[in-house]
């Protein structure tokens, strides 16, 4: 019986494909090790291969954009372990923190080739996803089932916003900023993203900034 496993690895060089004659079953416990864990791992163990194959289960560990995509079904990959379908990602979490995680049950091939086809890489594989269709000719898959995004921190307003935002010098925003925010913005003689977050109704004034120009700078600051 075979426990095929493919690991596909992203990084800014392009992709690198690895395969396990005996891996699948193993691939919780692999992951749980978390990002540089399970990096090495497949990198130093696993022999390299040129195509994605009809597989039990693979992976994608997208270094650049923090992203792991699984795929296979859960009886197939957890090992031991008792975690079902819609757990996964949870536990992954504990070992993923930061990173965007997403879960196919049901297709191998589909979830993995496509996501790397959606970031710009193009992977050989033995069947071309787009070409597999059930019996009235619909792609047999589109969405992955599980997916769970790191959270994004968004800067606090006010005093209480990032210190480094806080800092950040207002001229490395204009070009972000309508000409007309940017004008008033060189024209009041402040020098960093502080200084007008600070600034009440009549120091905005005095500083002939208008509510519009801040209001126009909070929404790129995504504040």
């Amino acid at each position: 019986m075979s426990d095929r496993l493919d690991v596909v690895l992203l990084d800014d060089q392009g992709a690198r494909i690895f395969h396990q004659q005996w891996g699948a079953s193993a691939l919780v416990d692999l992951l749980l090790a978390g990002p540089e864990g399970a990096w090495n791992a497949a990198q130093d163990g696993f022999p390299e291969t040129d195509e994605i194959t009809d597989v039990i289960a693979a992976c994608v560990i997208d270094r650049p954009r923090k992203t792991l995509v699984v795929a296979g079904p859960i009886e197939g990959i957890r090992g031991q372990l008792q975690v079902q379908e819609h757990t996964l990602l949870d536990l992954l979490e504990s070992t993923w923190g930061g990173w965007n995680l997403a879960y196919e049950p049901e297709y191998v091939v589909e979830p993995v080739v496509l996501y790397a086809e959606s970031v710009g890489v193009r992977l050989a594989s033995l069947n071309t996803p787009h070409a597999l269709a059930d019996a009235l000719g619909k792609p047999r898959f589109e969405l992955i089932t599980y997916k769970q995004l790191a959270p994004v921190a968004k800067p606090r307003v006010g005093v209480d916003a990032d210190a480094d935002l806080r800092a950040r010098p207002l001229a490395t925003l204009f070009e972000d900023l309508s000409f007309r925010a940017a004008n008033d913005l060189q024209n009041s003689n402040l020098v960093t993203v502080g200084e007008v977050l600070d600034l009440d109704a009549t120091g905005l004034a005095r500083a002939n900034i208008s509510l519009r120009t801040l209001k126009e700078l909070r929404e790129v600051l995504g504040l």
